[in-house]
């Protein structure tokens, strides 16, 4: 995932209501702040890529409910 890509899919989720900002957007993924930061410069790799997928679509991690 590039950069501009990430930094995408952090307005996705904010419109999308899943996510009021960039750092509650990192927390859906379980990142802190500084590797948002870091994502938006520098992009991410596929791991975190398909976390976004997923928070973007509101999974559960794998092994939780769909009530946690």
């Amino acid at each position: 995932m590039t950069a501009e890509q990430f930094c995408q899919w952090l307005g996705t989720m904010k419109e999308a209501g899943r996510a009021a900002t960039d750092v509650e957007c990192g927390a859906t993924i379980g990142k802190t702040k500084i590797s948002v930061l870091n994502y938006k410069a520098r992009g991410t790799d596929k791991t975190v890529a398909l976390a976004c997928q997923a928070a973007l679509h509101g999974l559960p991690p794998y092994g939780e409910s769909d009530d946690a």
